[in-house]
């Protein structure tokens, strides 16, 4: 594509916990989803390599939007608890949701 084409659903799926929705919830919730800053607000958390990979997180309520960022947060999971909480989070979705 040249890129000014729509994105297309090819392929979905509805994931369902393997755990109770609540259990789920206060777990994402421990871990500050919802209040994680985004990389770029911590001081010092600089990426210097050119291929880290990233993670965008997108929450959103009926009266609540936000998004923010993180690039190779495992890089930085020692040294920044917002770091470690990001990479536990998605450990945690990639397990539980399967």
């Amino acid at each position: 594509t040249n890129g000014s084409e729509p994105f297309q659903i090819v392929k979905h799926r509805i994931l369902k916990p393997i755990i109770p929705r609540s259990n789920f919830i206060d777990s994402l919730s421990k871990l500050q989803l919802m209040t994680l800053p985004d990389m770029d607000e911590i001081s010092g958390m600089t990426i210097n390599s050119t291929d880290a990979g990233s993670i965008v997180v997108e929450v959103a309520t009926r009266q609540f939007y936000r998004n923010y960022h993180y690039s190779d947060p495992m890089e930085f999971a020692e040294r920044y608890t917002e770091a470690k909480n990001i990479s536990e989070i998605v450990s945690m979705i990639i397990t539980i949701l399967k």
